[in-house]
C-alpha cells in the first residue's frame, strides 16, 4: 500500500470516528422514531456544544493562518494603499476573533446554567452518551496520531517522484 493511500485511509478513519461517530451518537439519541424531528434536551444541547469545542481547533488554526498571511503581505508590500487595505482586513479579523473568544468563554457557563435548570434526570443519559462519544473521539485520535507520519512520508514520496521525473 502506497504512502498516499495509507494517508488517505487514516484521514478518512480519523474523520469518521472523530466527527462521524459523534454526529451518529447524537443523531441516534436525539431523533425521535415517529417524525424524525430533533428533540431539544439538555444532553442534545450539550453534545452539540461538545462538537463545537471539538471543531474549535480547526477554526483557530484557520484564523492563525489568515493572520500570518496578512502580516506577511503587510511586511512585503510597499504600496501605502495596499497597506491600508491589509490593515483594515487585520482589524476586521481581530474583531471577529474577539467575538469568537467571548462566545467560547461564555459557552461553559451557558452549559452550567442549562444543567442547573434541567436537572439530574437528563444527566444520567448524558453520562452514557458522553462515554460513547469519548470512545469514538479516542479511536479517531489514534488515527489522527497515525496520520501525521504518513502525511510526511507521502510528501517525501511526492517530492522524490517529482525529482525523478525531472531528471
Amino acid at each position: 500500500m502506497s504512502s498516499k493511500s495509507k494517508y488517505i485511509l487514516t484521514s478518512v478513519l480519523d474523520f469518521i470516528f472523530t466527527y462521524g461517530g459523534s454526529t451518529l451518537v447524537i443523531g441516534i439519541n436525539y431523533i425521535t422514531e415517529n417524525n424524525f424531528k430533533y428533540k431539544l434536551t439538555i444532553t442534545g444541547i450539550m453534545m452539540l456544544v461538545a462538537l463545537v469545542f471539538t471543531a474549535k481547533h480547526l477554526f483557530e488554526k484557520g484564523y492563525r493562518n489568515k493572520m500570518d498571511n496578512l502580516l506577511q503581505l503587510l511586511a512585503a508590500t510597499s504600496n501605502e494603499d495596499e497597506k491600508i487595505e491589509i490593515n483594515n482586513q487585520i482589524e476586521t479579523l481581530k474583531k471577529k476573533r474577539a467575538i469568537y473568544d467571548r462566545i467560547v468563554i461564555m459557552l461553559p457557563f451557558m452549559i452550567l446554567y442549562i444543567i442547573a435548570y434541567m436537572g439530574e434526570k437528563e444527566l444520567h443519559t448524558l453520562k452514557y452518551t458522553t462515554g460513547i462519544l469519548l470512545t469514538t473521539l479516542g479511536v479517531g485520535g489514534v488515527f489522527n496520531v497515525m496520520k501525521q507520519p504518513l502525511y510526511d512520508e507521502y510528501k517525501k514520496d511526492k517530492i522524490k517522484n517529482k525529482l525523478l521525473k525531472n531528471k
